[in-house]
């Protein structure tokens, strides 16, 4: 369902490359969690309206390539940076958050800290 967003790499990543995706993507990965959250946490008409501008204008933002070294160094760890989302459109297997709060940042802190209480707990890796 991706595969037409990430045939833009680096060398040909323009802001409409935000917008390269199916239909059906824009609605399950886009559409869908806002909509959700916005009628589970009873969100009126404008928190949903701003809540979309913000992710849309994020998502450009993030494609945009004279954003690439501004983002890398002005934007703290917990945001998804132009730099780091870049480095997704190389490789495809890191930085899968965006465009806005950086969710690998916040599932490696947990796994870390998952992994250092575990041996307390008395569980041990298996040595292979």
């Amino acid at each position: 369902m991706h595969k037409f967003h990430h045939k833009f790499t680096c060398d040909k990543i323009v802001p409409m490359a935000a917008n390269a995706v199916s239909v059906s993507e824009y609605l399950l990965a886009y559409m869908l969690p806002i909509v959700s959250g916005a009628v589970i946490a009873g969100a009126g008409r404008y928190s949903l309206l701003w809540s979309v501008g913000v992710i849309s204008s994020n998502n450009l933002l993030i494609h945009t390539p004279w954003l690439h070294d501004i983002s890398e160094k002005v934007l703290p760890d917990i945001f998804v940076s132009t730099a780091k989302h870049f480095d997704h459109h190389n490789r495809l297997t890191k930085h899968y958050a965006a465009p806005t709060v950086d969710i690998d940042l916040f599932v490696s802190i947990v796994h870390n800290k998952v992994n250092k209480l575990m041996p307390l707990l008395g569980y041990h890796a298996k040595q292979i």
